[in-house]
């Protein structure tokens, strides 16, 4: 029941977020500078896949601003960078990371948030356990800091289904 609260306020405190750029903006952004925006956070998904593969917590956790919201499938939220360290702390004991690939879809940005929407593909091996692929989809609002780098402000995703449709669809997208 908290999660479904806490997902409720996310999505409502989202929507909010989202009209308000919608009202401050005449036009919105154009599909250059959308494009430009989308490579720049394609690019900072592919520098956070080096440090994942690496198993760094410290390192990974970094990319997270302080007060984050990290919310993965079938796991509590994640309140804050301390938070998110700590899951990853324990999570790359339990794991080898074989591969992590980011696909960023389409993006948006108000101000100094973009937000954006991916798939992901995490190839692992949990301690004692055979090879497992997650395919997922997600939503993720960055924040640009002081130094105009990215970090994830509030990062939510879900697993997919693992039927023949859903993953003809998936590796399609994947490979756009």
């Amino acid at each position: 029941m908290k999660l479904q609260s806490t997902l409720l306020i996310i999505l409502i405190i989202g929507s909010l977020l989202i009209v308000g750029c919608i009202q401050k903006q005449d036009s919105g952004l154009n599909e250059q500078q959308k494009n430009e925006i989308k490579q720049e956070v394609q690019k900072t998904w592919d520098q956070f896949t080096e440090l994942w593969l690496k198993g760094d917590p410290a390192a990974t956790s970094g990319w997270y601003t302080e007060n984050c919201l990290n919310m993965p499938d079938d796991i509590p939220t994640m309140e804050g960078n301390v938070a998110v360290k700590n899951a990853f702390t324990m999570m790359f004991q339990a794991i080898e990371n074989k591969k992590i690939t980011y696909k960023t879809l389409e993006v948006d940005a108000c101000e100094d948030k973009i937000f954006e929407l991916g798939l992901l593909e995490h190839t692992y091996i949990p301690k004692g356990a055979a090879e497992m692929t997650v395919y997922a989809r997600y939503f993720c609002v960055w924040h640009r800091q002081d130094d105009n780098s990215l970090k994830i402000h509030r990062y939510l995703f879900n697993t997919l289904p693992q039927t023949e449709d859903a993953m003809k669809i998936f590796k399609a997208r994947m490979n756009q």
